[in-house]
């Protein structure tokens, strides 16, 4: 495993990270008991890793109590990072989505901040987080000078080491990444970033003459579509019975399966394993710190951990990749 500098911090982690939604959110059928999620965490640990990415709004505060189950008796040798933001605290919120409900309203207000922080530390049982997000912000609560005021006496109180924000596509996302570094200062941001999704990226790029701010990139093989080394899931998603599927895939991921089959085609005439060309494209980006691919079983581990390391892509597959654009 390669390490790298979190840009703007002392703090070096794994490029290869954990993020433990896989193991605590709805959506994603690991078929993980508990005992197996800490034998996977505990797993990663062995092999590596470094970073462990959570949230406090993962099934209500159980991601990170997992992580502290996990792996709380090496805690000085790892890197936690955390969000919040989503306030589910309220004891009436309908919380599961796939029930039908709704999601946590969001609470950036300081005394939220201030609150929800110190939930995240009793349930993480530790007295700092090294990366705390605010998870999700709308332009409305960036633009507001007591947020950051806040977050600035977290670190003051030795409560938080570093700050940023996790962001996702949207309309107004590279607003977002604009008044977040030029205006806020923001020690990193985590954002998608993968072959095909680079736009906020480029906007970070745009907004600093130079690498002053942190990448956690995620979403490295593109939903998913660049994990397997053949082409037979993409081939049956575009068949006339899965249009409907295909047009409610996130940010207009459906229009690019053809290019995700493609992918898989060029990397299989260079002999490298498509999730291993997706993440080192990405690792290869140099304003890019650390990835966060979907671990969700020992296999992937496997496959994104033990079985990665720094070897360049060729230069040949490289120009190949771009192509596709």
């Amino acid at each position: 495993m390669l390490f790298n500098k979190i840009t703007g911090t002392d703090l070096r982690v794994s490029e290869v990270g954990f993020g433990l939604w896989t193991l605590s959110t709805s959506g994603w059928s690991s078929g993980n008991l508990e005992e197996g999620s800490v034998n996977l965490i505990r797993s990663a640990f062995d092999v590596g890793v470094t970073l462990f990415d959570t949230a406090d709004s993962y099934s209500k505060g159980y991601s990170e109590e997992l992580l502290s189950e996990s792996l709380g008796s090496v805690r000085k040798e790892i890197v936690i990072s955390t969000k919040l933001g989503f306030d589910f605290y309220p004891p009436d919120i309908e919380f599961v989505k796939s029930l039908g409900s709704h999601k946590p309203e969001k609470n950036f207000d300081p005394d939220y901040i201030a609150f929800a922080c110190e939930q995240s530390l009793k349930r993480l049982n530790t007295d700092y987080i090294d990366l705390l997000s605010l998870h999700y912000p709308a332009v409305s609560d960036v633009e507001k000078d007591y947020v950051f005021e806040q977050l600035e006496k977290l670190v003051e109180d030795g409560k938080i080491l570093h700050w940023g924000a996790a962001l996702d596509d949207s309309e107004k996302s590279q607003e977002l990444v604009e008044i977040l570094i030029n205006d806020r200062e923001s020690t990193f941001l985590h954002i998608p970033c993968n072959i095909f999704e680079k736009d906020l990226l480029d906007m970070v790029g745009q907004c600093c003459e130079e690498e002053s701010v942190g990448i956690i990139s995620r979403r490295p093989h593109f939903y998913g579509f660049l994990e397997s080394d053949t082409t037979n899931d993409i081939e049956l998603l575009l068949s006339e019975d899965s249009h409907s599927y295909i047009d409610n895939l996130p940010n207009g991921a459906g229009r690019r399966l053809e290019q995700c089959a493609e992918f898989i085609r060029i990397c299989s005439v260079f002999g490298v394993a498509p999730n291993y060309a997706a993440m080192r494209y990405v690792l290869d980006i140099p304003a890019v710190c650390v990835t966060i691919p979907n671990i969700r079983d020992m296999k992937t581990l496997v496959d994104f951990c033990v079985d990665f390391d720094s070897d360049a892509l060729p230069p040949e597959l490289t120009e190949a990749l771009i192509d596709l654009f």
